[in-house]
Parts: structure tokens; C-alpha cells; sequence
């Protein structure tokens, strides 16, 4: 089931947010990850529409989307990954916001460009993220 995040949830949201991206991401230091948490947490979730995926009462999984265009966050509970979460999530968020969605995606995450591009995304520029020196794509898709 997929619904809105409430405060409740944000434990659980920020737990998996930091798992997956450790995990997925590990081409930046676990450090950097810890040390950034706390942003995400006061800055980036508030600023967001959050939804949560859950399956028998336990989130593993959530998407937020910044001004009803863009994806800030797509994260899946690395155990529940290949499990169509994602997939699933994605499709809620671009069935909801009609027209032009952007996301950003790290180069190096070559799983999840490859993810967002069997989503109908396509690359329109690469860029250096401030905060991570890390080159991303800005990748932009559209709803049906």
C-alpha cells in the first residue's frame, strides 16, 4: 500500500534512506552519508510530498517529490530490493504529478540510471552536486 509519510514515519523513512544509500551508493564514503543525514531529515523531507510504501504494517520504501515535478528521493530497504518497490513507487508518483518529471541520479549508480532509464527517462545533462563533488545526470521523463 502506498499512502502519504506522516511524522511517525520518519524514523523508519530516514533509516532506510541511509541504509540504501550506503549501500547503494558506495562509491561515497559512509561518513559522508552519517554527516548528510541530518539535512535530509530537517531540510529535504519537510520540503517534500512524501509517500511511503508498506507491506504488513512495515515501511520499506518511499518517494518524495519536490513541487509536484521533481523526484528527490526514490529509496527501497536494501532487503527489499528486485522486489518491484521501486518500480511501484515510481509509477504512483508519475501517475499523481501529470507532465515533465526530473530526477537527479549519480553517474556511478549505473543500477539506478539504468532503473529510471527502463522507466522512459532520458538524460538531458550531467553536472557536478555540490554538496557530494560527485557528477550526476539530471534525467527527465514524463508522465502518461
Amino acid at each position: 500500500m502506498i499512502r502519504k509519510m506522516t511524522e511517525a514515519d520518519l524514523e523508519r523513512v530516514m533509516e532506510i534512506w541511509l541504509n540504501a544509500s550506503v549501500r547503494g551508493q558506495s562509491f561515497i564514503s559512509e561518513n559522508y552519508w552519517r554527516g548528510h543525514a541530518k539535512v535530509v531529515k530537517k531540510e529535504y523531507i519537510p520540503q517534500s510530498e512524501v509517500y511511503v510504501n508498506e507491506q504488513d504494517r512495515k515501511i520499506n520504501g518511499f518517494i518524495a517529490v519536490v513541487g509536484g515535478r521533481h523526484i528527490g528521493a526514490l529509496f527501497v530497504d536494501p532487503d527489499c530490493w528486485h522486489q518491484g518497490i521501486g518500480r511501484g513507487l515510481m509509477e504512483y508518483a508519475l501517475n499523481r504529478y501529470k507532465g515533465m518529471i526530473t530526477l537527479a541520479a549519480y553517474v556511478e549508480n549505473i543500477r539506478a540510471v539504468n532503473f529510471y532509464k527502463r522507466l522512459g527517462f532520458e538524460v538531458k545533462e550531467e553536472e557536478t552536486e555540490a554538496e557530494s563533488g560527485h557528477r550526476e545526470y539530471i534525467m527527465q521523463g514524463e508522465s502518461k
